[in-house]
């Protein structure tokens, strides 16, 4: 989902919210209405406020599944694997110390394999 559509569905959420709330003052306060205390009106509007607080985090991934969210976070780590010159990069930052360390790490593990 593109972060458009998150920004609309999460204006839709908190704007049904207050909706809501302001439907729910109006009943609860009202003429014709029972005298609601302030303690339940508090606990109903701030299980309200939690369950949109719930669905906003649902719609930008950060409940569920943590890999639907970041999506974009992977595409671009695969880009990232993906790039040969990435690893020529990285060779050619090492100076001749780190060079004779990883040729001997790579000896080793090959010697590991053969065995």
């Amino acid at each position: 989902m593109r972060d458009r559509d998150r920004l609309w569905i999460t204006m839709a959420i908190w704007v049904i919210f207050g909706a809501i709330i302001v439907l729910f003052f109006g009943i609860a306060l009202g003429p014709a209405s029972k005298p609601l205390g302030q303690d339940t009106f508090f606990a109903i509007v701030a299980a309200l406020a939690a369950a949109a607080t719930l669905s906003t985090a649902a719609v930008w991934g950060r409940l569920g599944n943590p890999g639907e969210g970041n999506r974009e976070a992977q595409d671009s780590g695969k880009l990232k694997r993906a790039d040969p010159a990435r690893i020529a990069r990285l060779i050619e930052s090492l100076n001749e110390d780190e060079m004779v360390e990883l040729e001997t790490l790579l000896l080793t593990r090959r010697d590991q394999d053969v065995s």
